[in-house]
């Protein structure tokens, strides 16, 4: 994807584009309004994910453990269906924040370890309305999260400048979103664990990817005193997938909604406002959600640091004695079908 990312992150190349706008911001929009006009929009999605070891770092004989990462049955997850395992396995219930199928066996040389699943994504529209919106709100999701979910002078300060003397939960977090849509570029960046505070760091250089949008989104609502949370996983499209973060908030009477700080902000630049304000409150139905709280727990526990200490999207693996370095894991995600369905019995 060099072509599609190097255009998204180098506005100045995005500008010399003769065709503007592609097929996936096509895609978007036709979903985005065929979810406003018929409300409920169901998506059949079903995929494979696959892990190998770098023959370098192979080990016959060894017990070597596998976390293969599925849907938690959710929010916007229904009739899940867990097709096939490559192996045996435990299969986490959704008690578990990064749920996973998982494996531990004697390592055999060129071995593969997959998994394959369907379920349905349903997603909802509905119009926000300020007017009828409550402070009532769950306990939960509120609190500090070290290293990142932290509560600085600074922080305060920026909430403040922020939503200035607005009351309303929906309001502040819309103030929230559209801050950081219209003023953080999307970049890639570093590992996660190398960054110091995630939204000082977002909030100060004004450029960062989804995972560090969403987090910052959350960190931001939750010192506003509204509730707001993780949700990650796979963005999964019929043209293409790949990994994605994004937020729920919770607003009284609507429940928990969602925002997606990098989709609303490239949107935002793309002088698409429409959809824009799309992503604050609603989601497109291309999301596979296997990720719960940010650096959330495996189960089993892992004994060594993960390949991706915060998220559960490709799989992580390790020896029972060793880790494996992350970078010689091979890995692979496909899309074996995607598609939108006429009605949720199609």
């Amino acid at each position: 994807n060099f072509f599609e990312n190097l255009i998204k992150v180098r506005k100045a190349y995005k500008d010399r584009l003769i065709e503007k706008d592609g097929a996936a911001s096509t895609l978007l929009d036709d979903v985005m309004h065929k979810m406003k006009e018929e409300k409920d929009v169901y998506c059949k999605i079903h995929v494979k994910t696959s892990l190998k070891v770098d023959p370098a770092f192979e080990k016959p004989g060894k017990t070597i453990r596998v976390w293969l990462p599925i849907p938690k049955e959710y929010a916007q997850v229904e009739d899940f269906k867990l097709l096939n395992t490559s192996h045996k396995g435990l299969v986490n219930d959704n008690s578990v924040d990064q749920r996973c199928v998982y494996i531990e066996k004697p390592y055999e040389k060129g071995e593969e370890f997959s998994v394959e699943y369907e379920f349905i994504n349903h997603m909802h529209y509905e119009e926000l309305d300020p007017s009828i919106v409550t402070n009532e709100h769950p306990d939960t999701c509120l609190e500090e999260y070290a290293p990142h979910v932290v509560f600085t002078d600074y922080l305060k300060d920026v909430v403040k400048e922020i939503i200035g003397e607005e009351t309303n939960p929906l309001l502040k977090a819309k103030l929230i979103y559209d801050y950081i849509t219209s003023h953080v570029t999307y970049s890639y960046v570093r590992a996660y664990a190398t960054l110091p505070c995630i939204p000082e760091y977002i909030t100060t250089g004004l450029k960062g990817d989804c995972g560090l949008q969403a987090l910052t989104f959350i960190t931001l609502c939750r010192i506003a005193g509204i509730p707001a949370t993780w949700q990650a996983g796979l963005y999964t499209t019929p043209e293409t997938i790949g990994n994605h973060d994004w937020a729920r908030f919770y607003v009284a009477p609507y429940g928990w909604i969602y925002a997606d700080c990098s989709f609303g902000g490239g949107s935002y630049r793309a002088k698409n406002l429409e959809r824009q304000d799309f992503y604050f409150g609603h989601l497109d139905p291309f999301r596979t959600p296997c990720s719960s709280k940010f650096q959330g727990d495996f189960v089993p526990a892992k004994n060594f640091l993960p390949n991706d200490p915060y998220d559960n999207q490709n799989g992580e693996m390790e020896y029972v004695d060793e880790a494996i370095p992350g970078k010689y894991i091979i890995k692979e995600t496909k899309n074996i079908e995607i598609a939108l369905m006429e009605d949720k019995n199609a």
